[in-house]
């Protein structure tokens, strides 16, 4: 080594961190995510039917019905299970035994929205089996609707007929559904791929 050369020393130690940097610029902005889409139904017409209502014995104690399972029984709550889905017009409430009255024995029958019987009835008279209760009901999505039977008049009570009640609803509120965002997702994907 020439004296004129200097040696090098060791390493010294590593310095402090400098300050941040500015800021990068935005990056691209991302896919739209999914979107939720409603779908409503068409107005049309519903009908509510009671399974047939085993025999049992229909006298001056009201006795209810349900209008869409076997379910009867003069708790006004228990057959309470019919719920309407969307908002109408219920017409022709309707309440049938299998077989006709004694003569001289009648049944006033009601409707009932949300356990409050509805003013208009009608009555099966002796020997006859049926009747249809005239006018029309509004219901909203959520009422619950069931029908009752009550005997009127004479001495002979229905013990062996079995039971059906039935009505019909012209809806003009239609429910609303909300259809999956996945599916939204995918055509806009599928859209994103074809037009880059």
């Amino acid at each position: 080594m020439s004296r004129s050369e200097a040696a090098t020393g060791p390493t010294g130690p590593e310095g402090p961190t400098g300050p941040t940097g500015p800021t990068g610029p935005t990056g691209a902005t991302g896919p739209t995510g999914s979107t939720a889409v409603f779908q409503e139904s068409l107005a049309g017409s519903t009908t509510f039917n009671s399974v047939t209502i085993a025999a049992t014995t229909w006298d001056a104690t009201t006795r209810y019905a349900s209008l869409s399972t076997t379910c009867q029984s003069t708790n006004i709550a228990t057959c309470n299970d019919t719920t309407v889905a969307s908002g109408g017009t219920l017409t022709s409430p309707t309440f049938t035994f299998q077989n006709n009255n004694a003569a001289g024995t009648s049944y006033t029958v009601a409707l009932l929205i949300n356990q409050t019987a509805q003013v208009t009835t009608c009555t099966i008279p002796g020997n006859q089996k049926a009747c249809t209760i005239a006018g029309s009901f509004a219901v909203s999505a959520g009422d619950k609707i069931e029908m009752s039977a009550t005997k009127a008049a004479g001495a002979t009570n229905q013990t062996t007929s079995t039971v059906t009640a039935s009505a019909s609803e012209a809806i003009t509120s239609p429910a609303t559904t909300q259809l999956a965002g996945a599916v939204v997702s995918c055509v806009m994907a599928r859209r994103s791929v074809l037009s880059p």
